[in-house]
């Protein structure tokens, strides 16, 4: 049976972690393209186990989804795009 992965970081520590394995994410993806954005390469970078990776997200297919809407949220991506949708 797979661990459950945490959807919302409850305290400051998880928070941290969370935001440094996408922001990791974030630079193997501009840096080295999609094909090297593995969880293994996330763990590696941000020198923790794989399973940190995971306990975080459940998938890299989750952790893509998740580093979308974190650049879209810390970039300020909604807000600038509001202009557009009126």
């Amino acid at each position: 049976m797979a661990s459950p992965t945490i959807t919302e970081p409850a305290n400051a520590r998880s928070r941290r972690t969370r935001a440094r394995l996408l922001a990791t994410a974030r630079t193997i993806l501009e840096r080295d393209g999609f094909q090297a954005l593995t969880i293994a390469a996330v763990a590696e970078q941000a020198s923790v186990t794989r399973r940190t990776v995971y306990l975080h997200f459940g998938s890299r297919t989750e952790l893509v989804s998740s580093l979308f809407d974190w650049v879209a949220e810390t970039e300020g991506l909604h807000a600038s795009l509001s202009n557009v949708w009126e």
